[in-house]
């Protein structure tokens, strides 16, 4: 198996010390596993809030094995069936996957192989279910030129090829719960029905992809609340909003990595403003806040434009001033470079746009060049120090600790 130029299934072999980038083993566990899996692996995108490292399948054999049955879904090692597969996570993220590979640390008991490399990459999403797709097809048709009919894999493929348009959304928005769409009652049905009749499709993918299945009802009268509240939200902002959107070109970097957009749009939303790397942006002069308080904390806020044709944001759940600041921040990345929308959640999971709007608001608040004049570090960097420069920025030491790490290539010492 590779991803792009990686090979995944380099292996080292116990009996002979070798190493080798193929396992030899029969393909029908792994078509089974992708097929029992298929919603899952297109929709299910709660785990992009964790660290890549809690996609990893030997979390099932620790104190978190409780919580983590989804890594059953999402990881290929539970393809299982007597055969030791890749321990690689497939995360969708909205139009990308996330995929995250882990070596083994050492042979199990009785074991002949191990896997040897580490690995993650953000895949085109659809290119990916196509080439799983492709070994489900492969090895229905071994199995059909070979006589063996009315398995367990060809009735699960035929109910997932046969859905007309209204299954497949419904489906898809059952796995963005993380519930099984074969298998979900009547009124949990009903209320997922209605959410897709009251939300556009953007909004219900963000509503569905953090919701709290058994709030849903709770969740969805909040957001008509906070529709509501939006509104009416004060107008102060109004005109310095309306001119910022003016002088933003909202296609501006619109392809390439999806932090590398947001830093690179943050840059020309501060020149919009006439604001050096050093200066603290007043997000409070741009958006106007709200709040209310939403049943499932999931909802960090929703967004949209006020009757007086301001920007505004209903925050979800009580928040430090810090954090509604980079909320904000989130939120003015919408505005600018989703102009065209009427609302949007603001939630935790990272989707490839939640990314870049994640990347837009760490850069606008704390530009790393900022942070790089008032560190004035080459290669480490104490973290007493980042919290002077977060109260200089007015965001968190989290926020400053990411940029550092992340754009400055800093070690941090505590």
């Amino acid at each position: 198996m590779w991803v792009g130029d990686r090979c995944v299934t380099n292996v080292e072999d116990a009996a002979s010390g070798s190493a080798r980038r193929s396992i030899y083993c029969p393909l029908y566990p792994l078509a089974e596993w992708i097929a029992f899996n298929w919603w899952a692996l297109e929709a299910y995108v709660r785990p992009s809030a964790l660290e890549p490292e809690a996609w990893s399948y030997s979390r099932l054999a620790g104190r978190h094995s409780n919580d983590s049955g989804w890594l059953r879904r999402q990881n290929m090692r539970a393809a299982g069936d007597g055969f030791l597969w890749p321990n690689l996570a497939i995360i969708p993220e909205g139009e990308v996957a996330h995929l995250a590979w882990f070596a083994d640390a050492g042979f199990a008991p009785s074991g002949l192989l191990r896997f040897t490399q580490n690995g993650e990459a953000l895949v085109e999403r659809a290119p990916l279910m196509s080439t799983l797709s492709l070994v489900v097809e492969s090895v229905l048709t071994r199995l059909a030129e070979s006589g063996v009919s009315n398995t367990s894999l060809s009735e699960e493929w035929d109910a997932i090829s046969q859905v007309d348009v209204d299954e497949r959304e419904f489906c898809l928005a059952a796995a963005r719960l993380g519930l099984d769409p074969y298998g979900i009652e009547d009124g949990l049905a009903r209320m997922i029905e209605l959410a897709a009749e009251h939300l556009d499709s953007r909004t219900l993918d963000e509503f569905l992809g953090s919701a709290n299945p058994w709030l849903l009802e709770q969740s969805l009268e909040w957001v008509d609340s906070a529709g509501g509240a939006l509104k009416t939200i004060s107008s102060g902002t109004a005109q310095a909003f309306q001119a910022l959107q003016s002088s933003v070109d909202p296609a501006a970097h619109g392809m390439g990595l999806p932090w590398e957009r947001g830093w690179e749009q943050a840059h020309d939303v501060r020149s919009a403003l006439g604001l050096r790397e050093s200066d603290r942006l007043s997000i409070n002069e741009l958006i106007d806040f709200k709040r209310l308080t939403a049943p499932d904390l999931s909802f960090e806020g929703l967004g949209g434009r006020s009757d007086a044709g301001g920007g505004g944001l209903v925050l979800g759940r009580e928040q430090f001033d810090r954090s509604a600041r980079f909320a904000g921040a989130r939120s003015l990345w919408h505005f600018l470079y989703e102009p065209t929308r009427e609302r949007f959640l603001l939630t935790a999971a990272h989707t490839d746009y939640q990314r870049v709007e994640r990347a837009f608001a760490a850069e606008i608040l704390a530009p790393a060049e900022g942070l790089r004049d008032m560190l004035g570090a080459t290669s480490y960097v104490y973290f007493d120090e980042l919290e002077r420069v977060a109260d200089h920025f007015d965001v968190s030491t989290r926020v400053i600790r990411h940029q550092a790490e992340n754009q400055l290539a800093l070690d941090v010492i505590e």
